[in-house]
């Protein structure tokens, strides 16, 4: 390899791992403020199982489905997620999007947390990303059916 190639490759590198600690930095920032709306809606957090829905056991079993979300609200299953060139943008649009949508006293399930990251396709656009969902009782313990 020679001096040039040498040097573009650890350039390359570089931008890499420095995007990375910028998105962990990011999904960080979001995550706190996606915390202090659900505070402030007086709403618990629980992390659920990693499937695409569970079901409660009770006497009248409900079922749950986790909806994905990007900055501009919920993502259809199969279609791009917006981005912006801008990561303020991005965490401005996914935190007034995830209070819109979150209801007062209710109970989130994560499947997935809040994340920023940059698109993959090379464009060094962000976008935001978390998959969750609302039960629409105040509980605070979940009993969940495992089905592998």
């Amino acid at each position: 390899m020679s001096d040039l190639q040498s040097a573009d490759f650890r350039r390359a590198l570089n931008h890499v791992a420095e995007n990375e600690r910028d998105a962990r930095h990011h999904t960080r920032t979001l995550r706190d403020a996606f915390d202090k709306v659900c505070h402030d809606k007086g709403v618990y957090q629980g992390d659920g199982p990693p499937m695409a829905y569970f079901q409660t056991t009770e006497y009248s079993p409900r079922q749950f489905i986790y909806i994905s979300f990007g900055m501009s609200g919920e993502k259809p299953q199969g279609q791009p997620m917006e981005t912006s060139l801008h990561v303020g943008e991005v965490i401005r649009a996914s935190v007034a999007t995830f209070s819109e949508w979150l209801q007062p006293n209710r109970t989130l399930v994560w499947r997935t947390r809040p994340e920023v990251d940059m698109n993959d396709d090379g464009s060094e656009r962000w976008a935001s990303y978390w998959r969750c969902v609302q039960l629409d009782d105040d509980a605070k313990q979940i009993d969940i059916t495992w089905n592998f």
